[in-house]
């Protein structure tokens, strides 16, 4: 098997060095990676600056070393995020497998887009 190397970023820093000030929908499909993903835009999330997080939730064992679903969503939940709903729930053999998840933060504030504001 191939192996390639990759610079990983966080979100975090992407946001800082390119001055994004905000993130309407953060959508992550990291095949297993999105707690560490969603972990990497800590400051962006405690800043309200994300106002939708879309992403893959796996229930199974299809990955090695996959956080638990409830890990998932408590941090979510402590960094100011709901679970509103699962799309696409797939199951494998007789048991859930992944489904997509949508989180929403109510506390999201879409800067004003008139040339005034």
């Amino acid at each position: 098997m191939k192996k390639n190397r990759v610079e990983v970023r966080t979100l975090d820093d992407y946001a800082e060095v390119n001055g994004v000030r905000s993130i309407d929908i953060l959508k992550s499909d990291t095949q297993g990676f999105d707690l560490e993903v969603l972990k990497g835009a800590r400051s962006l999330m405690a800043a309200n600056r994300i106002h939708m997080i879309y992403m893959e939730i796996i229930f199974s064992d299809m990955y090695k070393n996959l956080p638990p679903f409830d890990e998932i969503f408590r941090f979510a939940i402590e960094n100011n995020f709901k679970l509103v709903a699962l799309y696409q729930f797939a199951i494998q053999n007789n048991v859930a497998s992944w489904a997509d998840a949508l989180f929403v933060n109510p506390e999201y504030e879409k800067e004003d887009p008139s040339p005034a504001g």
